[in-house]
């Protein structure tokens, strides 16, 4: 699927302070045979299109359990 599975983002938040979010990852690297990424539709997972669906590929909470 793509490594590392947990990733963290760096969001604006409330009054465009920067804050950290972490997202499983739910999309993979595939590219064509020039080198440029395949589309969206081919890259997203299975696994993604569940937790996409579900909103539990963005876990801004865990942000919290792990400062």
């Amino acid at each position: 699927m793509g490594f590392p599975i947990l990733y963290r983002q760096t969001r604006p938040g409330l009054k465009r302070k920067p804050f950290k979010i972490y997202k499983f990852r739910t999309m993979n690297n595939e590219r064509d045979k020039y080198g440029n990424l395949l589309p969206y539709e081919e890259r997203l997972t299975t696994i993604g299109k569940v937790l996409r669906s579900t909103s539990l590929d963005e876990l801004a909470e865990l942000n919290y359990l792990m400062c």
